[in-house]
């Protein structure tokens, strides 16, 4: 899905698999590499499937988030399981990520300046 609608930041939702594990996420890691953003891009990543994340799949989503960053994108988490959410939190990385209950939220939080986490 990419928005079309000019007076909000163009985005894209990528949807992501039951298990971000170390073969998975080299394959997402392969694929969004091939993505190029222009300044300003919202890349909105769609975890309502993920059930199990691993240290490769953490280790994905702070390489893209901090490649996007740098060229002024943004990456939005959406639709997270509680076993990703405590994943995270015990990793001491739930701040570092703009966390979404929905993707639709996620998506609704571009429309203000803040995204902060819901």
């Amino acid at each position: 899905m990419v928005s079309t609608d000019e007076s909000k930041p163009s985005y894209f939702v990528i949807k992501l698999p039951k298990v971000l594990d170390n073969l998975s996420a080299e394959s997402m890691q392969a694929s969004l590499q091939e993505i190029s953003l222009s300044d300003g891009q919202v890349m909105v990543l769609d975890m309502t499937e993920t059930e199990f994340i691993s240290s490769a799949g953490i280790r994905l989503l702070i390489v893209i988030t901090e490649k996007f960053r740098k060229i002024g994108g943004q990456v939005l988490l959406a639709g997270l399981s509680k076993n990703v959410q405590y994943t995270l939190k015990i990793c001491g990385l739930s701040k570092r990520f703009s966390l979404h209950a929905s993707v639709e939220s996620a998506i609704k939080s571009l429309d203000s300046s803040d995204t902060e986490q819901e």
